[in-house]
């Protein structure tokens, strides 16, 4: 039979087991070097240390395993090959992520669910929130717009439209107008210049809906409209008046065109310049004194009374004072950025600029009431296991033995409640769309990003859709 002090050896090895797995590195932490390489804008620095991390030669090879946290390093890298101008690569990246990726509405989980995701010891494969999702559809269009394949382009926006469509609940559809906004107006650029015009429409449609709003874009949409006969039934079905009223006036007193026309208009030299700046919040663990915790998660419809009384008592006997929680930060991050694009040597105003940091922000806060409620369901079922033990022990006569359980029980507890910091660390934090019509032939395209500028020329081809990416100058 076992002696109390056997018994004794055996759970201090578990408590430094445990001490030990506290100790882990992050996913924020593992990140942290290819992160400051991005913010710094050295994106081959941040691909050599990405290559590293996944273990691969070169980029020109994918991991030999996509466990772990490897699927979502493919994406950092992704995104850091799309700066280098690396589009085939990158585009190749993403769809391996696309195809290996859990995708679950983190805001229609139930809150036991939702720790699995929260927490390192419970969470496998990651999970990334809605926002993270419908970026990766619209930052692969960009890549495979830039190598001309039309194809692609056109299967990355109907993943876009499924996602928008299954993934979001009503307030994120609002919360996330922005990102909507960017997503279906690629989309509908893609379509039109593969004439699929009814497509196009319903996609500009709603990137107007959602804010994609300047002169231009409205007399584009006003022509597509009336050519095609489209009507935005599926905007009716998110608003309380009639959809896109100013756009469909036009259209009633339109003067006449066909498609020929509108393709002289409007198709012949576009050209869409995107610029990608900054860096997005990130996840950092963070302890949350339990009066902010309990308030971040006062709107969480998953808290039981039940609970809320568990969790008072314990708070007032002052067995809970803090939630370790993956909280947003933007430490480290650049500042905004002063941006001007320049074709020909001219100033160019941007039409289109998302400010991917706020809705980063805003989708993470929709979802931190639950996400809250969650961690603090998790931590009381965690002390009442703590106090279960204690009371188990002390009924056996442990005395001071009890008294090194219930400490092993709760380092062990500090262990497993690692926040779970994985976030698409390298996503950027500001987009911005210029669209134009040039000549065919060769134009220098510069950017200047405060006082650093990057130079380049771009072919112009009149019967496709052009499109030049910065995103190297963060």
């Amino acid at each position: 039979m076992p002696t109390r002090s056997s018994k004794l050896g055996l759970l201090l090895i578990s408590l430094a087991f445990t001490l030990w797995l506290s100790g882990c590195a992050s996913y924020s932490d593992s990140m942290r070097n290819a992160h400051q390489a991005m913010a710094a804008s050295q994106a081959e620095y941040a691909e050599q240390i990405l290559n590293k991390s996944l273990e691969t030669q070169s980029s020109a090879h994918l991991p030999s395993s996509f466990e772990g946290d490897n699927i979502l390093l493919l994406l950092e890298r992704a995104t850091v090959l799309q700066s280098l101008g690396k589009y085939d690569l990158a585009a190749r990246d993403i769809l391996v992520v696309d195809d290996h990726m859990v995708f679950v509405s983190l805001s229609n989980v139930d809150s036991i669910d939702l720790a699995t995701y929260l927490y390192s010891d419970d969470a496998k494969d990651y999970v990334p929130p809605a926002y993270e999702r419908l970026l990766l559809n619209t930052l692969n269009m960009i890549n495979y717009l830039a190598i001309g394949d039309i194809q692609g382009a056109k299967v990355e926006s109907r993943r876009f439209s499924l996602m928008e469509k299954f993934f979001l609940d009503d307030e994120e559809t609002s919360l996330l107008n922005g990102i909507l906004a960017l997503g279906n107006y690629l989309g509908g650029a893609t379509f039109e210049h593969a004439r699929d015009y009814s497509e196009a429409a319903r996609l500009y449609s709603r990137a107007w809906h959602f804010g994609v709003r300047y002169p231009e874009f409205q007399a584009r949409l006003t022509d597509l409209l009336y050519l095609t006969g489209y009507k935005p039934h599926d905007i009716a079905a998110l608003t309380d008046s009639e959809p896109l009223p100013e756009l469909m006036e036009e259209v009633a007193i339109h003067g006449g065109m066909t498609f020929e026309q509108y393709r002289q208009k409007w198709m012949r030299g576009d050209t869409l310049v995107v610029v990608q700046t900054g860096l997005a919040p990130w996840r950092k663990a963070q302890r949350v004194p339990i009066g902010a915790a309990m308030a971040y998660s006062s709107n969480s419809s998953r808290f039981s009374s039940d609970t809320q009384t568990q969790l008072n008592m314990m708070v007032a006997s002052g067995a809970i004072s803090t939630v370790n929680f993956p909280m947003l930060t933007t430490m480290g991050l650049p500042p905004v950025r002063n941006v001007t694009i320049y074709v020909d040597g001219e100033p160019r105003p941007a039409g289109t600029h998302i400010d991917v940091s706020a809705q980063v922000t805003v989708g993470y806060a929709h979802l931190l009431p639950n996400l809250m409620a969650a961690a603090i369901t998790r931590m009381i079922t965690r002390a009442v296991a703590g106090q279960v033990t204690d009371q188990a022990v002390q009924a056996g006569g442990g005395g001071g033995f009890g008294a090194l359980a219930g400490l092993a029980l709760q380092a062990g507890m500090s262990a497993a409640d690692t926040p779970d910091t994985r976030s698409w660390m390298s996503l950027p934090g500001d987009i911005r769309i210029l669209r134009t019509s040039l000549p065919e032939g060769e134009h220098s395209i510069n950017i200047a990003v405060d006082s650093r500028t990057d130079e380049r020329s771009i072919t112009i081809q009149e019967d496709s859709l052009n499109i030049m990416n910065f995103s190297r100058i963060r």
